[in-house]
C-alpha cells in the first residue's frame, strides 16, 4: 500500500469517518505457501503476507485455487481499510486446484485413458479372433503358434502419471 493510502486510512480512523466497505484491489503474487493456504502479494512496492487463499479462516475449504507465482489476482481487504485481513478472490493463472481435500488424486485425462483402454480391447479382440480360427493340428501346433505370437506382444504398463492431471486434485 502506498504511503498516502496508509495516511488516508489513519486519518479516517482517527476522525471516525472510515468507511468499512469492502475494498477490492489487484496485486501480483510474489510467493505461495500451498500447505498453509496463503500467499504473499505485492502492490505498489508493498508486500502483503499471509493472504488467505480460501474464504474460511480455518483453511478447511472444499475448493482451493492455488495462484501461480507472478500471476495477478483480485483480492479483498476484509478489514477495510486496514489491510490486515486479505483474501484472494480471483486469479489470472492457477498453479493448481484442490477440490474437497484432494485425497483421490488428480483428475483423469480422458483421452489418455481411452487410448489405453482401446489398446487393451484391441489386444483382447486379437486373441479372441485367434482362438476362433480352426485348429487342425491335434498336437496343438497351430494353437501354440497363435498363442506364442500373441503372448510375445506385451502391453505397456500404465503409470498413474500417464492418466492423471495432477494440477486438479479431488
Amino acid at each position: 500500500m502506498a504511503d498516502y493510502e496508509k495516511i488516508s486510512g489513519l486519518i479516517k480512523r482517527i476522525a471516525g469517518t472510515q468507511n468499512n466497505a469492502l475494498v477490492l484491489f489487484e496485486a501480483k503474487v510474489k510467493s505461495v505457501d500451498a500447505a498453509a493456504q496463503t500467499c504473499t502479494l505485492t502492490r505498489y512496492d508493498t508486500d502483503f503476507e499471509n493472504v488467505r487463499l480460501t474464504a474460511g479462516f480455518t483453511g478447511d475449504s472444499d475448493l482451493l485455487v492455488i495462484p501461480a507465482e507472478g500471476s495477478m489476482v483480485i483480492a479483498a481487504d476484509m478489514s477495510a481499510p486496514l489491510m490486515r485481513d486479505i483474501v484472494v478472490l480471483a486469479v489470472s493463472k492457477s498453479a493448481g486446484i484442490v477440490f474437497q481435500g484432494g485425497q483421490n488424486g488428480g483428475l483423469v485425462k480422458v483421452e489418455k485413458l481411452t487410448e489405453k483402454l482401446n489398446a487393451i480391447e484391441k489386444d483382447l479382440n486379437n486373441l479372441k479372433s485367434a482362438l476362433q480360427a480352426p485348429q487342425t493340428d491335434p498336437q496343438g501346433g497351430v494353437l501354440a503358434t497363435v498363442f506364442t505370437t500373441w503372448a510375445g506382444q506385451t502391453l505397456t504398463q500404465t503409470e498413474q502419471t500417464d492418466l492423471e492431471n495432477a494440477t486438479f486434485k479431488h
